[in-house]
């Protein structure tokens, strides 16, 4: 239909699956609701549940590497298109409103009519001068320092340090905490894979040996010897 557009087809995809997960996750909820103590048949349903949401995941974690490992970012691009999409103009309009006490229905009002004539004129917020004088036009008494950190979206980026912002120091314990769960998550996958070769390992000796046992106390001890 549109061969120009290049949506992330795979991460637009691995998201549909997350859906997918979900709708497992929850028949499985389902089909424990109000059962009595005990084992129960309800329990058989379980395993088929269990192995398709495995399948899904082991699928997703097949394409998320290469994805990651070759994506490319144009940053000269990136940093382009804020300016081009009057990214700032919240921004510009919590400034009318914290700096210079204008009501935030007025000040929308500004920035609103700002974004429409510069829209119109094939013009963006690059156009420093015209922001101005369209401040002044609406007896908004800033500097051009002020206008230039309000409207710079560098600039607007740093500030914005709370949890989940995208300032140095939100950053910065965002990958912080990112990086110890990574640790957590490496060493608890390496846990489950001893385990799991240690009982493939054990299963396999006890299977080659099993034909000496005669009884179920030979059985005990050859797990017992194994494991």
């Amino acid at each position: 239909m549109m061969p120009q557009k290049k949506n992330p087809g795979p991460l637009e995809l691995l998201r549909g699956r997350s859906g997918r997960i979900h709708g497992l996750h929850m028949a499985a909820l389902t089909m424990m609701k109000g059962l009595p103590s005990g084992y129960n048949r309800d329990f058989h349903e379980d395993k088929e549940i269990l192995v398709a949401i495995l399948d899904l995941i082991a699928g997703a974690t097949e394409i998320i590497p290469p994805l990651i490992e070759t994506t490319k970012l144009n940053l000269p691009r990136l940093a382009e298109l804020p300016d081009f999409s009057f990214a700032t103009a919240t921004q510009l309009a919590n400034f009318l409103v914290s700096e210079h006490n204008v009501a935030f229905r007025a000040a929308h009002h500004i920035v609103g009519s700002l974004v429409g004539e510069l829209s119109r004129a094939g013009k963006d917020f690059r156009d420093r001068e015209y922001c101005m004088a369209h401040m002044k036009k609406n007896n908004i008494k800033c500097t051009p320092k002020e206008l230039e950190a309000v409207l710079d979206p560098k600039a607007v980026m740093m500030t914005y340090n709370s949890l989940g912002g995208t300032g140095p120091k939100a950053v910065a314990a965002m990958l912080t905490k990112m990086n110890a769960q990574l640790v957590s998550h490496r060493a608890a996958t390496a846990a489950d894979k001893a385990r799991v070769q240690k009982g493939y390992n054990a299963s396999r000796a006890i299977a080659a040996e099993i034909s000496v046992a005669t009884s179920a106390s030979d059985i005990a001890k050859l797990v017992k010897k194994h494991l």
